[in-house]
């Protein structure tokens, strides 16, 4: 394993509400090159644990292992670790040269060493017409592209990376957290970014750490979290879904128990399928579908999400825009082919157990 958190906390005292514990005995594991999301809502202790990691704040209790070597007392310039500021930090009179510069000259490397590894790093990231720049004429992307070279200058073996696409519109945050992505696969270092932003850790981890109130809720791949969350917390944060308490009187969850009360249901927009009584193709659907009227549409880029009121609750579900116009007030069928379900004993997918009797080649 290549970084280790053993049972991490970091305690604050507060004048007003005394002790608050901003991360809470947080064990992880992160094996050598690797590209980890922290991920949760604001207040979950993501910075906090990245800062420990990097050596900016202290563990209250808890050990950090680089390389099986404990951590804990050395200075950030001896971890070995490049960091990149949610602002970028870059040196506002310095040209982008200088700031990836920087760090090398700090540490005293001759001058053709200096020269050969920041025109490198330009190249790397496409930088090099740019050389010349201030950090004031440069877009957002670039002064994040120049920021990560800096932060790689030194040859780090841990690269953190706050946030780093919060201060970029969303057309080039797309753009760059591909750039990013690749670039840092490219060099082979392995990589932790904090992000709030559950498209954003999807699209870029290999692994996802969910964070809430300073714990470690799940960890996994994005695929293992999306589609087998923990808890309700997770399923939740990860997507659109609405919560149910129960699904009574839906066909095909009839079975459903809900003994302790504090079962949750989860259901997700992908989960569900409207159609009209009329469409050919989902004639073999009407038995095991429900009757709904759209409440809603909204427009989403790429498809329709409906609002369809079905047994006095309101579900959503995903139109393709090649599929005949809806009105609102429309009646239609609604098919629930697959939930979530989460109680004190554990969490469960569940299919609709009246699906065997039909043609499911369109799922």
């Amino acid at each position: 394993m290549y970084l280790e958190l053993k049972g991490i906390s970091k305690r604050f005292d507060e004048a007003n509400n005394g002790k608050t514990d901003a991360v809470s005995g947080v064990d992880l594991g992160i094996e050598k090159g690797e590209l980890i999301a922290l991920l949760g809502p604001s207040g979950s202790g993501k910075t906090t644990l990245l800062r420990m990691i990097a050596g900016l704040e202290v563990p209250t209790e808890g050990d950090i292992y680089i390389e099986d070597v404990r951590v804990n007392d050395l200075s950030p310039a001896d971890r070995k670790i490049g960091f990149v500021f949610q602002n970028y930090a870059l040196f506002r009179y310095m040209t982008v040269y200088e700031n990836i510069a920087f760090g090398l000259e700090v540490r005293k490397e001759g001058k053709k060493e200096i020269r050969e590894r920041v025109m490198e790093l330009l190249k790397l990231t496409e930088l090099t017409e740019l050389k010349d720049r201030y950090p004031n004429q440069l877009s957002g992307g670039q002064q994040q592209r120049v920021a990560f070279a800096r932060a790689l200058a030194t040859q780090p073996s841990l690269l953190l990376l706050d946030e780093p696409f919060a201060a970029i519109d969303a057309k080039v945050r797309k753009e760059l957290r591909r750039w990013l992505r690749n670039m840092i696969r490219e060099v082979g270092i392995t990589s932790i970014f904090v992000t709030h932003d559950q498209e954003e850790a999807v699209d870029m981890a290999d692994r996802i750490v969910l964070l809430k109130e300073g714990k470690l809720v799940q960890t996994g791949t994005p695929r293992e979290i999306y589609e087998s969350p923990a808890t309700e917390f997770v399923a939740s944060f990860m997507g659109d879904p609405v919560i149910l308490e129960n699904l009574k009187g839906f066909k095909g969850f009839e079975d459903i128990e809900d003994s302790s009360g504090d079962t949750q249901i989860v259901l997700r927009p992908e989960y569900i399928e409207a159609f009209r009584d009329d469409n050919p193709k989902f004639h073999d659907f009407i038995p095991v579908s429900e009757n709904g009227i759209v409440r809603d549409i909204r427009f989403r880029g790429d498809s329709l999400e409906l609002e369809i009121e079905v047994n006095g609750i309101r579900l959503r579900c995903r139109r393709s825009l090649e599929r005949r116009g809806v009105q609102i007030g429309e009646e239609m069928r609604v098919l629930i082919y697959r939930i979530n379900v989460f109680s004190p004993t554990g969490a469960e997918v569940i299919r609709n157990n009246l699906l065997h009797k039909v043609n499911l080649e369109f799922m």
